[in-house]
């Protein structure tokens, strides 16, 4: 007796595929809901709030005390402001005038900038002594009977020939 269309083994394993696809399919399409691409530790920035020149981002001080960073652009100030629990306020902690801070090219690196200035110029260097002797190696595999100096290896010989 021939068995009917629905039976068929290929045509099972066709329709376990195509069900296995919309599975994916579903797990794709959950994956792009915003905010869900994250990590799960990550958490997202924290936003900036502010204008008229004056900034505030809410940010962790320390493993167990939370506050408010503000920056005022106009007077270049930087302000740490503490939230105090017990107290259910905010405490200025620190406050400094940031203007200079722009101008200092070697505070507290590692390493020191001259240091890297002289690495990049060893680096520069050992790039032109390399180019030079794969120069000098080209020149001489084009003409093996020439020296460097540009005279013939053997005497006799005129360094045009």
């Amino acid at each position: 007796m021939p068995r009917g269309p629905r039976s068929n083994p290929t045509t099972i394993a066709l329709w376990v595929n195509a069900v296995l696809l919309c599975g994916i399919l579903v797990a794709l399409l959950g994956r792009s809901i915003p905010g869900g691409n994250e990590a799960f530790a990550q958490q997202a920035m924290p936003p900036i709030a502010g204008g008229g020149g004056l900034f505030f981002m809410p940010g962790q001080i320390d493993s167990n005390l939370y506050g408010v960073y503000a920056m005022d652009v106009d007077r270049q100030t930087l302000m740490v402001y503490t939230f105090v629990r017990g107290e259910k306020t905010l405490r200025l902690t620190a406050a400094r005038d940031i203007s200079f801070d722009r101008d200092l090219r070697r505070y507290n690196t590692d390493p020191h900038p001259d240091d890297i200035a002289e690495l990049l110029s060893r680096e520069a260097d050992d790039a032109r002594v390399r180019e030079s002797g794969e120069n000098a190696a080209r020149s001489t595999a084009e003409d093996p009977n020439a020296n460097n100096d540009g005279t013939p290896d053997s005497p006799g010989e005129s360094p045009n020939e």
